[in-house]
């Protein structure tokens, strides 16, 4: 379901879908989320597997466009980025977070 916020903007690849679930309260803007990395295709050699960082780091992009205020015909806020992050506990792909 909240991939279909950002459908009509954006298509994700199924490595790159691993939110199951959101509860969103939105009068505060703050969320927490079910991720499922077990999807994502394993391979390459990585410090952490792309989609794993992605997947964390969506919440927010949620979290912004999502909400019960958000009027997405006149606004959409993504991620360009960031300059730095740090995951304190690593990324696996059989553990849910």
């Amino acid at each position: 379901m909240a991939y279909l916020v950002v459908l009509d903007v954006a298509q994700f690849h199924e490595d790159y879908s691993c939110i199951n679930e959101v509860i969103l309260n939105s009068g505060n803007l703050e969320a927490v989320d079910w991720i499922d990395m077990a999807k994502v295709k394993k391979g390459g050699t990585f410090n952490v597997h792309p989609p794993y960082i992605d997947a964390v780091k969506q919440l927010g992009i949620f979290v912004m466009n999502a909400n019960d205020v958000a009027d997405l015909g006149k606004e959409i806020f993504i991620s360009h980025g960031w300059k730095s992050s740090q995951i304190y506990q690593e990324l696996q792909p059989h553990k849910e977070c």
